[in-house]
């Protein structure tokens, strides 16, 4: 999905959300405060589902999601009673995913080899917090506990805001990035090396100096040299720039990644650590029932 695509379809949803807080303004004004904050709660789930963390989750967007959180937290203290002690529940789980990515950045040194003890557990604090910290989670979480402590659960108001939050977090952007994403023709073409890796599953590669045209939503091969198996692994190119005169793209490999992209076998040899642009015979995307990979 194309930027202008996201933007388009962020604008739709918050059009939507507007006319549902029209029609039921009046549950909203009659909680008060606890209405706004549902209300912000669902903005930031839209604008972090389509927008922030389409394809995966950085410490930054951890950082900036748990400040975001606490910041709107903390005066309410008095004002969400009803939390009860879920309120410091709360507080304490985002301040600890928060000081879990701060401690993840100032651990990563670039300079160093990946396999050095510093990066090493950046990469775990790093996996740690954007799985715990991530986005959607926790501002879905914020948006559900002030549902079902300040709105009825029988009334159309609950069932209505639920029915919105569910269908942002069922969008998945990468399901459509594999549904339009172009496919080249030829065989499997080497195109670049695998130079590092960013995280569990997003890789950092350099292209040639000279090779076919490669495009964002492109499928690629490639086997990386720690898997131990001669099994290639499927990805799709989420970013391209260019740095020092030279072309980087950067690949996300995982689970949803792996489960839509079906490969028919080669018979080529994969070698270790190099990106092959997919023959688009073998790549084809399928569509299937979205999941709660996203979270």
């Amino acid at each position: 999905m194309t930027k202008g695509r996201r933007i388009a379809l962020f604008l739709g949803v918050l059009a939507l959300l507007g006319v549902i807080a029209w029609l039921h303004q009046s549950a909203l004004l009659q909680i008060g405060p606890p209405g706004i904050v549902i209300l912000s709660a669902l903005v930031m789930l839209s604008f972090v589902s389509l927008i922030l963390e389409q394809f995966f989750t950085k410490p930054t967007d951890v950082i900036a999601t748990n400040i975001s959180i606490l910041l709107l937290l903390a005066p309410l203290n008095e004002v969400l009673d009803k939390f009860g002690l879920w309120y410091a529940i709360f507080i304490i789980y985002n301040s600890i995913t928060l000081a879990v990515a701060v401690l993840a950045l100032l651990l990563l040194d670039k300079d160093n080899s990946p396999d050095a003890l510093p990066n090493v557990i950046s990469r775990e604090l790093n996996r740690f917090s954007t799985f715990f910290g991530n986005g959607r989670f926790l501002w879905f979480a914020l948006f559900f506990l002030c549902l079902i402590f300040y709105i009825d659960n029988q009334s159309p108001t609950f069932l209505v805001f639920f029915a919105y939050a569910t269908i942002v977090l069922l969008v998945d952007p990468k399901r459509y990035a594999l549904s339009f994403s172009a496919k080249r023709k030829g065989k499997n073409i080497d195109v670049g090396d695998i130079f590092g890796v960013q995280s569990s599953n997003t890789f950092l590669a350099r292209l040639y100096d000279k090779q076919p045209k490669v495009e964002r939503f492109d499928v690629v091969e490639f086997r990386y040299s720690k898997d131990g198996s001669p099994n290639p692994r499927s990805g799709l190119i989420i970013d391209d720039y260019m740095l020092d005169q030279q072309q980087w793209i950067r690949i996300l490999n995982d689970s949803v990644i792996q489960t839509n992209i079906e490969l028919e076998p080669s018979e080529k040899l994969f070698q270790p650590n190099t990106v092959y642009l997919a023959d688009n015979q073998s790549a084809k995307a399928i569509n299937k029932t979205p999941s709660w990979n996203g979270l």
